[in-house]
């Protein structure tokens, strides 16, 4: 899973910053909290589309911040794993809303891998999601803007614009657009494109904004609600 944006918050500075450089490594958007005060100023400004915390904080727990996220109506079916060396924490976390708890006696990459598996488990069971104005429905391939008829997209083409959505406005590379589409499978550059431009039809015609293609760069989807502030789309 890449291009999803992920609030780390934990107090020790050395786990933040190997956990910024291993998920910013795999594709994630990462905000960093050290303490319960940032994680809620990150959560109200940027509203993240999944939460990673450490449990133990000098000014309060992960049970405040989850607290917080269930609260907050862009941010309450989010994605929310909590990771602790204390293994008796695990019953609180799960009453508290948390979908996984983590041990930190595991490496980076075993929690990145878990972590990950987390938001495949959660996205297939709850299947829609809600970034940038615009509604993502896993199940049904299917996209909507509130007031407007919902566009039916192939498997394909849904996994595409899925990525350009989530990662607006910054360009998306054919390498990453086809790992995510066809997987660890090898595929054709003029597959890609064929998929890229049918899907680039659809979505101008019916909810607007613009699909860019750029050779060096890749593709990128600039939404209407950004259509007035282009200068950030370059």
């Amino acid at each position: 899973m890449v291009f999803w944006k992920v609030l780390i918050a934990d107090d020790d500075r050395a786990t933040l910053s190997l956990l910024h450089q291993v998920f910013q490594k795999e594709g994630f958007r990462v905000f960093l909290a050290q303490n319960v005060d940032e994680a809620k100023r990150i959560i109200k400004r940027k509203a993240p589309d999944c939460a990673l915390l450490d449990y133990r904080f000098e000014n309060g727990s992960a049970l405040d911040i989850c607290k917080f996220i269930k609260q907050n109506a862009e941010t309450s079916n989010i994605p929310i794993a909590i990771f602790s060396g204390y293994g008796g924490e695990k019953i609180k976390c799960y009453k508290a809303c948390a979908d996984l708890f983590i041990e930190k006696e595991n490496s980076v990459q075993e929690v990145l891998e878990a972590f990950k598996s987390l938001i495949r488990r959660v996205q297939w069971e709850r299947g829609i999601f809600n970034v940038e104005g615009i509604t993502l429905d896993y199940r049904l391939h299917r996209v909507s803007v509130k007031g407007m008829k919902p566009v039916e997209l192939s498997k394909e083409q849904f996994l595409c614009f899925a990525v350009l959505v989530r990662n607006s406005p910054d360009y998306v590379s054919a390498k990453v657009l086809g790992r995510e589409i066809f997987g660890d499978r090898s595929f054709r550059t003029g597959a890609l494109k064929m998929i890229l431009c049918r899907m680039k039809k659809k979505i101008v015609n019916s909810i607007g904004g613009e699909v860019k293609n750029y050779r060096k760069k890749g593709w990128a989807y600039l939404p209407p609600t950004r259509e007035k502030n282009k200068t950030n789309f370059s």
